[in-house]
């Protein structure tokens, strides 16, 4: 597995490629990863780090310098069968140039939607969005296979011209892991006062994640004792901080930072409602992991969401618009019976992103490949 970014870089993508290493080994297959150096990052004796650079435009991110003899020595000691980038880009074209030389079949996950991230770009504008879009479309085709984490991003990549085969496959979360959350870590460890209804979001801060909607809808809300809690870091969080501000909602805004993996199923258990305004999203994993942990999801209908959130039944899909989010988070909160309806039903359909089932899958992807069959 070739990633432009792996652990301790925190993000849909490495959490993806950890759980899915740890499933995969779990049945019987040995995985290697081959991703940037972080500072701090331990040895590890199954992944192989590059030479890194930081990324000038995003803080905490590192770029490989894909050139070390060691890489050579390592791939004749290892001698893989298949090769899965996760990224089209430096490390993942990388991949598929060792993939060529040693006569190996290529998967590629096309995790994110690349051209609506360009405003990390200092020269960002639609022919810069053209452009990634049809660089990556290029890269898909050079695989063997492309797996889609969601209907939407397979039709995406339909409509962008990717001739060869697509598979629609989320990635998985462990179940398990978001089933024995401590529901009073949050108000037992002082990162919000007691009493009080808690609408939870998680993921970076972010332009993409659409942030500031969700703040002015956490403001039009009419239950006024509730608290947001927004779980992760990013450069948008002084602007965020400012805005709360300036909404009057500073005193019930609870910025938690970064927070580790392991921490985050407390996060959702101490949650009342999830609530998910991105509109860039592959897949939306955050989202399967706040449903495992039984919490109604309240998210923008858009992309990859939309196959994550069964509408009306353990959440609501709306338009971009703050009062829409409003209402909903209000009618949750204030219906204890739907609420808990919803929670139930969360938890019953957070089955469907079961790692477990979508390792077996993944390997029937790798075994058709090996064998020439159709998956």
């Amino acid at each position: 597995m070739w990633s432009d970014s792996f652990y301790p870089y925190v993000s849909g993508v490495t959490r993806s490629l950890a759980t899915t290493r740890e499933s995969l080994k779990g049945l019987g297959h040995e995985v290697l990863i081959f991703a940037p150096n972080y500072p701090g990052a331990p040895p590890e004796e199954d992944v192989f780090r590059f030479p890194s650079a930081p990324a000038p435009t995003n803080p905490g991110f590192y770029l490989a310098l894909p050139f070390t003899p060691r890489l050579g020595q390592f791939l004749n000691r290892r001698r893989p069968d298949i090769v899965h980038i996760h990224s089209p880009f430096t490390t993942g074209k990388l991949g598929i140039r060792v993939a060529r030389k040693l006569d190996l079949p290529v998967v590629f996950t096309y995790h994110t939607m690349y051209a609506l991230y360009t405003h990390y770009s200092p020269v960002a504008g639609n022919l810069l969005k053209n452009a990634v879009a049809s660089y990556t479309t290029a890269v898909a085709n050079q695989a063997d296979l492309v797996i889609a984490p969601s209907t939407a991003v397979r039709k995406y990549l339909l409509d962008w011209g990717v001739r060869k085969p697509i598979e629609v496959l989320p990635s998985g979360i462990r179940l398990q892991d978001f089933t024995v959350g401590d529901s009073g870590y949050l108000r037992r460890n002082g990162f919000v006062p007691p009493g009080h209804p808690v609408v939870l979001t998680a993921g970076r801060l972010a332009k993409e994640k659409n942030l500031g909607v969700l703040l002015q809808a956490f403001a039009a809300m009419k239950v006024k004792d509730t608290v947001l809690v927004m779980a992760g870091d990013g450069p948008m969080r002084p602007e965020l901080e400012a805005k709360a501000g300036a909404l009057g909602i500073q005193d019930r805004v609870f910025f938690l930072g970064k927070v580790p993996p392991s921490t985050m199923p407390h996060v959702y258990a101490s949650g009342d409602v999830f609530v998910f305004t991105s509109m860039t999203e592959t897949q939306g994993l955050v989202v399967a992991e706040a449903k495992a942990s039984g919490l109604p999801v309240v998210a923008v209908d858009a992309l990859g969401v939309t196959d994550a959130v069964k509408n009306e039944d353990d959440g609501f899909l709306l338009p971009n618009d703050a009062h829409a989010i409003a209402s909903a988070l209000d009618l949750l909160l204030s219906d204890d019976e739907l609420r808990r309806r919803m929670s139930d039903r969360a938890r019953e359909n957070a089955k469907d992103f079961a790692m477990d089932r979508i390792a077996r899958k993944l390997v029937s992807i790798y075994e058709s490949l090996l064998t020439g069959r159709s998956v």
